[in-house]
């Protein structure tokens, strides 16, 4: 009954570019993060459960993106991966053993995620796009619909390009 309350709760209305949001993300040592922790020009928020096959499909599409490879390694963006309906914190530990390294690795442990006023998704994985600011570029899109969004935003763009005009490898 917990589960099914929790995802009524995350079925919310997505409010884009609303006022910089604020939730917890708890490490696998306890350490709690917020978004705002980050200083990159872009977080890209992964939601994920530890037994979703569709998860994992969707890990090796963010590995195999040529874009968001080279928008980590220039410091663009940074990528939080964050464990939500787990009921057991063993699982979304074991499974962000086998994230990439560079990335985060969170759960949602006090439902700040689930239970947003501002971010909306029905089901997991999601992909939720804070710009630097931390307002909610975009929430549950699609990876076509993220890649898509980041090969036409501008700003985005030209963090990937070096200000002497030389290309990037």
């Amino acid at each position: 009954m917990k589960r099914i309350r929790l995802l009524l709760l995350a079925v919310m209305l997505t409010v884009l570019n609303a006022a910089a949001i604020d939730f917890r993300m708890t490490a696998a040592d306890g350490a709690v993060v917020r978004p705002a922790d980050y200083d990159s020009p872009y977080l890209l928020v992964f939601l994920y459960n530890s037994g979703c096959d569709n998860c994992s499909r969707s890990v090796q599409r963010i590995v195999e993106s040529e874009l968001l490879e080279k928008a980590c390694r220039n410091g663009a963006l940074r990528i939080v991966s964050v464990a939500v309906f787990e009921e057991d914190n063993r699982h979304w530990k074991r499974k962000a053993t086998e994230f990439p390294e560079g990335w985060d690795n969170f759960c949602d442990a006090d439902n700040d995620i689930v239970t947003s006023p501002v971010l909306d998704f029905s089901t997991v994985p999601a992909f939720i796009l804070l710009d630097a600011k931390r307002d909610v570029a975009f929430s549950d899109i699609s990876m076509n619909a993220l890649l898509r969004h980041l090969e036409s935003d501008s700003t985005f763009q030209a963090l990937l390009s070096p200000a002497d005009g030389t290309p990037q490898p």
